[in-house]
């Protein structure tokens, strides 16, 4: 293998162009542009100083071999409910927003959220409409149903439909889509409604019920690969 020299802290990485590289120092890095790496052996850390890979554009990783830690693009519940719960906090303490006013930064979270999944073919970090999921996210509970969250959040998953880097051998991806289960979501998070006021993992049963159903839910990628359309399923990350 050739090894790859990582660049200096505050330089800018575009490209790992070795089709088969052996990192051996820390990546401290902001990538302005993609990154594929066929064959990566990796046996330091990337980070930066928030703990994670910051891309912009997307990062192909079909074969990955890692004796360190990274964060590359992976849906993290844990994080996502601990923002969500850090908001209900502040406003059971001292309530100022509507629940409009709630919806829309829950929306925001949540946009964050998924613009950190990977599904090769898609370009997830081009994010979604986020006025779909408001009706999702509304701090009234006499507003909010287990039927419009599922409703609200599975249209806003169909609006991440930006084509990425061809991951199958094509030159070009056509299409994305992804069409959740809306029954199957709706049975998900009805099984985590509870009568107690406050539990103490807040809303993370929650988040996890809905990622679960969405990781179980296939994308259809279409590629032009030798000249014409192909299918391909994946999988969120």
């Amino acid at each position: 293998m050739t090894a790859y020299t990582p660049p200096q802290a505050g330089e800018s990485l575009t490209e790992c162009g070795e089709p088969s590289a052996v990192c051996t120092g820390d990546l401290n890095y902001t990538a302005a542009g993609d990154i594929t790496l066929p064959s990566l052996v990796f046996q330091g850390s990337a980070t930066d100083s928030t703990s994670e890979v910051t891309v912009s554009g997307a990062i192909m990783l079909p074969s990955l071999v890692f004796a360190g830690s990274v964060l590359v693009g992976n849906l993290d519940t844990q994080k996502l409910a601990s923002d969500f719960d850090f908001l209900i906090a502040g406003q059971v303490s001292d309530p100022v927003l509507s629940p409009a006013a709630m919806a829309s930064l829950f929306a925001g979270l949540y946009v964050l959220y998924s613009e950190k999944g990977t599904v090769p073919g898609a370009d997830l970090a081009a994010g979604g409409d986020p006025n779909a999921l408001d009706a999702a996210f509304l701090a009234d509970n006499s507003a909010v149903t287990p039927e419009r969250m599922s409703d609200a959040i599975s249209s806003y998953w169909a609006t991440l439909d930006t084509p990425g880097i061809p991951a199958h051998g094509g030159t070009s991806v056509v299409s994305v889509e992804v069409n959740i289960n809306r029954a199957q979501l709706t049975s998900a998070i009805r099984g985590v409604i509870t009568t107690v006021p406050a539990l103490p993992e807040g809303t993370l049963n929650l988040h996890q019920a809905i990622q679960t159903v969405l990781k179980s839910t296939p994308w259809t990628i279409v590629e032009v690969v030798s000249g014409s359309q192909q299918s391909f399923t994946e999988f969120i990350n």
